[in-house]
């Protein structure tokens, strides 16, 4: 049986972006801008936690700040998601002078499922080239969205470069 997990990330102008996450009913929501290529490494980290037992970080830049996303492998293929408010700094303080304010476990597969359905409703809704357009610095991750989808048996969507 398959958890429900909602994750919606959304372009909000330029170079500015928001993201939902709620699990068990646990609710997070949490922005970045430009100065970090917020999807590409989040996307890069799930790739990477997919077949590891080793933790990885992802952030969030904000103007000031950061949200630290802290992926930890567990037992039985979960993973605990945790994530982390630094409202005045970038990727100097350790993790323990952060605020958390969220902390799941999930089952690897079924965020990274999550993860592949958030990619694909971005790529429906904006394409890649509208999606560099208003992310401005980063691209949208393709090589990552490639990657998830084989990991998942998922074959890539095929609007992908409008």
């Amino acid at each position: 049986m398959m958890m429900e997990i909602e994750l919606n990330y959304k372009l909000t102008g330029t170079g500015w972006a928001e993201c939902y996450i709620e699990i068990y009913g646990r609710f997070c929501k949490v922005t970045a801008s430009y100065l970090s290529d917020a999807l590409g490494d989040l996307v890069s980290a799930v790739n990477y936690i997919f077949n590891s037992e080793y933790e990885i970080k992802s952030s969030f830049t904000e103007e000031p700040g950061e949200y630290r996303w802290i992926l930890i492998p567990q037992k039985n293929n979960g993973l605990q998601i945790k994530i982390i408010d630094f409202p005045q700094t970038w990727n100097q303080k350790p993790d323990e002078e952060g605020e958390l304010m969220f902390d799941v476990t999930v089952s690897k597969y079924e965020f990274s499922l999550a993860i592949l359905n958030m990619l694909e409703t971005l790529l429906s809704e904006y394409g890649v080239l509208e999606y560099k357009k208003q992310w401005v610095k980063h691209d949208f991750p393709v090589g990552d969205y490639r990657s998830l989808c084989i990991k998942l048996g998922r074959k890539p969507m095929k609007c992908l470069f409008m």
